[in-house]
């Protein structure tokens, strides 16, 4: 997962996540999703 300026904060492992992920436009109107992640393998980066 990335942070607002694109570095990594969170590594997830193998497993089920539910992840909140909150938005406010310019005129303070908010919204809050809840994302359900399943990751079932590993990445491999090249």
């Amino acid at each position: 997962m990335l942070d607002k300026i694109g570095k990594q904060q969170v590594k997830l492992k193998t497993g089920i996540y539910n992840i909140a992920v909150k938005v406010v436009d310019n005129d303070d109107l908010e919204a809050i999703e809840i994302l359900k992640l399943k990751i079932n393998g590993k990445i491999e980066r090249k």
